[in-house]
């Protein structure tokens, strides 16, 4: 995300994830556990 979110902000929520799919494949992350990224509220 090239902008900045202010993740006290309610309009924001924190999303935590073991894996993902990217092209129909499973991808875990190298580095850590999970991956998190912030998706906007509805």
């Amino acid at each position: 995300m090239d902008s900045f979110i202010d993740k006290t902000s309610e309009e924001y929520v924190e999303i935590f994830c073991r894996y993902i799919y990217k092209n129909g494949r499973k991808i875990y992350p190298k580095n850590g556990k999970l991956f998190h990224f912030y998706i906007r509220r509805k």
